[in-house]
């Protein structure tokens, strides 16, 4: 068998795996031995780093997800989206494309490190799973994931049925991805439906647009005195500023 990977004097995992060696194995013994599923074994050694080494700064989970939803109709999966792309509160995209193609018969909906959904249909029928960040999975009916996850799911749960027809179920995707973009900040623009069955798979992009920015019918300039001024006061305020922030905005 291979010998374990000793890390250089210096190295934290070195002096993590040498003080804790009977709790917890260091982070870079047997390199190059692949291992399938979820690892959680650099919890401990992430938590003890970040309180060791003051000033370390450790990577933070992504958050770009907005509202995503997905059902099972009689015939298949209906995958459905809004297709706005947010970092915290910029907009980076306002029609992005939120469902990705896996193979023929599969697609998903999110990114790796967010929350999925997970749809398609073989031969033993249609199948929907979310998949969370942490790893873990359900096999559902309908599902909603995202920011927007909350006002979703309530109209799914309150009008979901079983073998839906493929309208049915199409007007019930679009409803619950309205409900996540007029109720959520982060979500807006267009609803986008992917519609998979055994015949195929079809994308409708842009199938509703909820929330459509009104036009200035004409001008509201009103000339000076229009409106009366009663009384007017003016109080001077002394103002210091304490700390200025700055939000940058990440293009990578």
């Amino acid at each position: 068998p291979p010998q374990p990977f000793q890390p250089p004097l210096g190295h934290p995992c070195r002096a993590w795996s040498s003080l804790t060696s009977t709790q917890l194995k260091p982070c870079c013994t047997q390199p190059g031995i692949p291992r399938g599923g979820f690892s959680f074994e650099n919890c401990q050694r992430n938590a003890f780093l970040e309180s060791s080494l003051k000033g370390l700064r450790v990577p933070r989970a992504r958050k770009t997800g907005t509202t995503i939803v997905g059902l099972v109709f009689e015939d298949g999966v209906i995958l459905g989206s809004d297709t706005r792309s947010t970092n915290d509160s910029v907009v980076a995209d306002k029609n992005c494309e939120k469902i990705h193609f896996i193979a023929p018969n599969i697609y998903y909906q999110g990114h790796i490190g967010a929350s999925l959904i997970v749809g398609g249909v073989d031969i033993t029928g249609p199948h929907l799973y979310s998949v969370h960040p942490h790893g873990s999975y359900s096999h559902l009916l309908f599902t909603a994931m995202g920011s927007g996850q909350g006002p979703a799911i309530s109209v799914l749960e309150d009008r979901f049925k079983p073998n839906m027809t493929l309208e049915e179920g199409q007007q019930l995707v679009v409803e619950a991805v309205t409900a996540g973009i007029l109720d959520d900040l982060g979500s807006g623009s267009n609803v986008d439906v992917c519609v998979i069955t055994q015949a195929g798979v079809k994308i409708q992009r842009a199938v509703s647009t909820p929330a459509v920015v009104s036009k200035r019918q004409g001008k509201y300039g009103y000339p000076e005195g229009t409106t009366a001024v009663m009384k007017e006061t003016v109080t001077p305020l002394a103002l210091e500023m304490i700390e200025e922030t700055v939000q940058t905005m990440e293009v990578e």
